[in-house]
């Protein structure tokens, strides 16, 4: 399904897709933000560092932090809200294009799944992938980067994507949050499109 808060669903096969005008504080699942090469952690990844205790800054400091495209890093951590950070890299600004974009998200999200499936295995719990839930950022298309519809459009091929490799037991619910209502109404326009389309049935 696709909606934003208080609007219609239009169906989807194996995934829940929504958009959500709000703030960070309020997403469901542990949130993918994007990070560029030689950056310093600003914005919604410094609220998701804070929420977190500061373990982006620690794996900051111990040179452990994604800047390159295809680079990641996950912190989980269910008793805090949010709940994680997915942090892939953007590489630099120059470099981002939407097909670069749908591959480091890709990996982000694969990556997330495995560090998932390791907790769950820590607590004693089933040690195979269990369904999940991803809140995404519009990543990349902050100021002078991708417009929103390429960032939406490779969000959108990176989880089909991952769904494929992850098989049964994939994401079963992908929100997208934004805080400017603007935004998040384009958003749900360009996700509303995209799943109309071919490519994503």
């Amino acid at each position: 399904y696709i909606g934003v808060t208080g609007g219609s669903d239009v169906c989807s096969s194996d995934l829940r897709i929504k958009v959500v005008h709000g703030h960070l504080a309020f997403a469901s699942h542990p949130v993918l933000v994007g990070h560029y090469a030689g950056d310093t952690i600003n914005g919604a990844e410094a609220a998701l560092d804070e929420a977190l205790g500061a373990r982006l800054t620690k794996r900051k400091q111990f040179g452990l932090y994604p800047g390159a495209l295809g680079t990641s890093t996950v912190a989980l951590d269910r008793t805090t809200r949010p709940k994680g950070a997915v942090v892939v890299g953007l590489g630099d600004h120059a470099d981002l294009a939407p097909g670069t974009l749908a591959e480091t998200l890709r990996r982000g999200i694969l990556a997330y799944a495995i560090e998932n499936d390791d907790a769950r295995c820590a607590q004693g719990e089933a040690g195979t992938v269990g369904p999940l839930g991803l809140t995404a950022l519009l990543v990349g298309a902050g100021v002078g980067g991708l417009p929103i519809a390429s960032s939406i459009e490779a969000l959108l091929r990176a989880a089909m994507e991952a769904q494929r490799a992850l098989g049964g037991n994939g994401l079963r619910e992908l929100e997208v949050i934004e805080l400017v209502e603007d935004r998040a109404n384009r958003a749900w326009h360009v996700l509303h499109r995209a799943l109309q389309g071919s490519e994503f049935k």
